[in-house]
């Protein structure tokens, strides 16, 4: 289904033509992304018109992902200074003699559809052209919940204890992995919730099982935000401590041993 750009009709500079002299035809990509905080410039080139170049409107506006709903991003008459709205007042401008646009200081709450809109009122000549903007961002924190940095997790040789880890505010969420050593021991058990801004939290919740042979080693939270974000990742990370088991298991065991003697001492 068509995006309804409802907004943009209304706010066209309108103007009667007595002929059409010339056509225009924009062209863009279908998708563009950046990172939060990073700047990104929005295609929409096409060929001037020979005649009454100066008398042009350039327009641009989006729906918002986050809300959906339209807003006005920016708007130049005439090659005049054009004028950014809203949010992305002071974040936008026409880059070049088309309808580029330039937006700087992404925000997450930057993804959305945007629509291009170039009018030569006199010559006639008007198109628009869609595209999408997807804007990511980095995950802010990754966190062994209830653990100091390096801080020892101790559990009893066969014994199982939970741990949790948690990626805050990351676009797309991040995937987290679990490391013991140089050993990739999978994702563990995941919730993801948005937040108001559009990014996202997760928590990973890792059931680990005590053994003697990892006493030392590392546990590592590692975030994942590939193939949107390459190449950046972060983590937390604990020391596993493998304890010998209590005196109440180890009494336990020197009965179990004790009876099975005895048994097998009655039936020789």
């Amino acid at each position: 289904m068509a995006t309804d750009w409802s907004l943009g009709t209304t706010v066209v500079l309108l103007l009667s033509v007595v002929c059409m002299v010339d056509s225009i035809t924009l062209i863009t990509d279908p998708l563009h992304t950046g990172t939060s905080l990073s700047s990104v410039l929005l295609k929409c080139s096409y060929t001037v018109p020979d005649d009454n170049r100066y008398r042009v409107t350039k327009i641009w506006n989006m729906i918002s992902e986050l809300t959906g709903k339209e807003e006005l991003v920016f708007s130049e008459t005439d090659l005049e200074d054009g004028t950014g709205f809203g949010r992305y007042k002071d974040r936008v401008n026409i880059v070049g003699s088309q309808a580029d646009l330039n937006i700087v200081r992404l925000e997450v709450a930057d993804t959305g559809d945007y629509l291009c809109s170039v009018n030569y009122y006199v010559e006639g000549a008007k198109d628009e052209v869609e595209t999408r903007l997807e804007v990511y961002s980095l995950t802010d924190s990754v966190d062994i919940l209830d653990f100091s940095p390096g801080a020892d997790f101790i559990v009893p040789v066969g014994h199982t204890q939970e741990v949790t880890c948690r990626a805050n505010l990351a676009t797309p969420a991040a995937k987290l992995y679990w490391y013991i050593g140089f050993d990739n021991m999978g994702q563990g058990e995941e919730v993801i919730r948005q937040n108001s801004d559009g990014t996202y939290n997760t928590d990973s919740i890792y059931s680990y099982t005590g053994k003697p042979e990892d006493d030392g080693k590392v546990l590592k939270c590692e975030s994942n935000q590939e193939p949107e974000i390459p190449n950046q990742y972060k983590s937390d990370t604990i020391r596993i401590r493998s304890a010998a088991p209590s005196t109440t298991q180890s009494s336990l065991l020197l009965v179990t041993s004790m009876i099975s003697i005895i048994v097998t001492t009655l039936f020789l």
